[in-house]
This record gives structure tokens, C-alpha cells and sequence, in this order.
């Protein structure tokens, strides 16, 4: 290994390193987004196990015990994979502090992503990994059905959270054309969710909507490693999940890599 790569690599794991411990560094607002992301999640549980305790012991594959898995691995693969990095890309376009950024000598896109990835270490490992093992203990949550599905889950899981990342980080390039992306980020952010399957699982989609999610990334987030977390597939299947899953996130990079030098050229159009 060169000199010259082993110091980029060392760059990006003190971001990372960084990254996490500033995220420590604001205890009480992460406890207050942990507080906030397990009522979240307690209210889902209620109005589902109202649905399930009126009307059926079974909704479409899903009983209740399914159903409750399904809610709360949701909420800990969104706690985990949701990238903040479209708003701030956004603020540092708007402020003009990406060409600070961009005279490092370390990729910007790359940058983003481990600086992101270390929050998300704590926000979402910590916080979500609490709420599970409380849910395992008190709620009976299943557990993965069987251990290739937990190690296939965890592969689904990281892919999901590649995606999520371009995903946002595209939103936050929008700002380079849009100067104001918050209209069309919060509109993809609620609309990404839903298609995700993190509010509702996909399966229970009425027929005329049920192919629109898998023309779009977000079944990759939270969707696809639900599926392999359940058994709802396995073996060969699950591998084909992950390879579509991989599929979209090289398409996503590309784009990034393709889309990236216009929006800096249209920076310098604007006098950016």
C-alpha cells in the first residue's frame, strides 16, 4: 500500500471517527429522538393491534406476531439507514461552504458518506439496537428465521443503507439547481417512507399500487431486508434481493459520479 493511499484511508476513518463522536457529544438530543422514535413506534403497534384484534387473526401473510416484528425491525432499519445528508448538503451549498470542502484534498461524495456512516453508528445502531432488545424482552419479537436469514439480513441492511444514502445525497445536490430543495426533500422524505414499506408492509398495497415501489429504490431501504429478516425469502431468492438491492445502489453511484461535476459547474455559473 502506498503512502498516499494509506493517508486517504486514514482521513476517512477520522471522519468517521468524528462523525460518531459528535453525535455522542449531543447525548440529550439523541435521547430525545430515541424517546420520540419509541412512541413513534408504540402508537404504530397500538392502532395495528387494534386492526388485528377487530377484524383478523391474519392480514394477508402477516399475523399479529409477524406484524409486530415487522414494525418494529422497520423502525430500527429506518433509525439506521435514513441519511440526514440531503439537508446537509443542501446548507453547505446554500452557505457557500462547500467550496471549503472542495479544496480537501479527500473526495467530497466519500466524505459525506463516512461522516454519515459513523452518526449513524451511534443514532442507529445504539438507539435502534435499544428498542429492539426491549421489544425482544417485553413485546416478544421474532427473531430472524433462521441464522443464514440473519447474516443475509445484515448484508440486505448495509445495502439498504448505500442506497438511503444516495438517495439523500442526490436530494441535496438538487439545491445546486433549486437553491431551496425543503419542498421536494420533505415530499420524497414522506413519499420514500410509504414506497419503502416502513409505514405499511408492501404486500398490503391494493393492486393497482403494489408494482409502483420496485420502480423506485425505496423498497431496497426497508422492504427487501424485512423480507430476508422474516423468511418471507430465502435461499436463492434472498440472493436475488441483494443483487437487485446492489444493482440499484451502483445505479444511484453512477449517477452521483455522473450528475456531480454539472452541479458544480452550475455552482459556478451562479457565481457559487
Amino acid at each position: 500500500m502506498t503512502t498516499t493511499k494509506f493517508a486517504r484511508r486514514w482521513k476517512y476513518g477520522a471522519l468517521i471517527n468524528v462523525s460518531a463522536q459528535e453525535a455522542l457529544a449531543y447525548r440529550v438530543t439523541m435521547i430525545i429522538e430515541w424517546i420520540v422514535d419509541a412512541w413513534s413506534v408504540l402508537v404504530m403497534l397500538y392502532i395495528w393491534g387494534t386492526i388485528f384484534a377487530s377484524q383478523s387473526t391474519r392480514i394477508g401473510v402477516y399475523d399479529w406476531a409477524q406484524m409486530k416484528t415487522y414494525l418494529i425491525i422497520a423502525h430500527a432499519i429506518n433509525a439506521f439507514a435514513i441519511s440526514g445528508v440531503a439537508w446537509a448538503v443542501a446548507a453547505q451549498i446554500r452557505d457557500g461552504d462547500i467550496v471549503t470542502h472542495l479544496t480537501r484534498p479527500i473526495d467530497y461524495v466519500g466524505a459525506r458518506f463516512v461522516e454519515q456512516f459513523g452518526g449513524s453508528l451511534i443514532t442507529g445502531v445504539i438507539g435502534a439496537g435499544l428498542v429492539t432488545l426491549l421489544s425482544v424482552v417485553f413485546l416478544r419479537l421474532m427473531l430472524p428465521a433462521s441464522l443464514v436469514a440473519a447474516l443475509l439480513f445484515v448484508v440486505s441492511l448495509l445495502a439498504a443503507y448505500v442506497v438511503s444514502f444516495f438517495v439523500s445525497f442526490l436530494l441535496g445536490l438538487s439545491t445546486a439547481w433549486l437553491m431551496n430543495n425543503q419542498g421536494i426533500s420533505w415530499m420524497v422524505w414522506y413519499g420514500g417512507r410509504l414506497l419503502s414499506g416502513a409505514v405499511i408492509p408492501l404486500s398490503l398495497f391494493p393492486s393497482w399500487l403494489s408494482g409502483l415501489p420496485y420502480l423506485t429504490p425505496f423498497h431496497c431501504i426497508v422492504a427487501d431486508p424485512l423480507a430476508i429478516y422474516l423468511g418471507h425469502v430465502q435461499g436463492i431468492d434472498a440472493l436475488r434481493v441483494i443483487g437487485l438491492q446492489a444493482l440499484w445502489a451502483l445505479g444511484l453511484y453512477l449517477f452521483v459520479r455522473w450528475i456531480w461535476p454539472r452541479a458544480m459547474r452550475h455552482l459556478d455559473v451562479q457565481g457559487g
